[in-house]
């Protein structure tokens, strides 16, 4: 299996698995309703332990030829406590992560740039979840 089955693959169980243990946001771009494809879309499950991030995966979907984890966002997070920087932090990682295509009704630019976005108010939401 090469490396992008092993991240869907990943990332499928990390869905699964968190659903039934964990909190998980997801946040989806789309021009219309439900009822549309994800332009962009963002998946975070995050735990914590006395005010401190214990573990967190970052996922993102519609940005890449296949769902993706997004690489050192437990690194960059573990062990420490939330702030908007942080946050920040973990959504430019994320951003660095997408190589979305001109495929859609977005920019690549515009897509890339909600990845940003959706992460920061995703973990965000995680983090101050009481």
């Amino acid at each position: 299996m090469g490396s992008q089955g092993v991240d869907r693959l990943a990332a499928t169980r990390l869905s699964l698995h968190a659903r039934r243990t964990l909190p998980l946001a997801y946040r989806k771009l789309r021009i219309r309703g439900s009822i549309d494809y994800p332009l962009a879309g963002v998946a975070v499950v995050l735990k914590r332990s006395n005010g401190h991030i214990e573990d967190v995966r970052v996922g993102l979907t519609a940005v890449n030829p296949a769902p993706v984890l997004v690489k050192g966002a437990t690194e960059l997070l573990a062990g420490r406590r939330m702030t908007e920087e942080w946050a920040e932090a973990a959504g430019v990682l994320a951003a660095q992560t997408a190589k979305p295509l001109t495929t859609s009704a977005l920019t690549p630019e515009y897509r890339r740039e909600m990845i940003r976005v959706f992460t920061k108010r995703a973990v965000l939401s995680l983090a101050t979840e009481p």
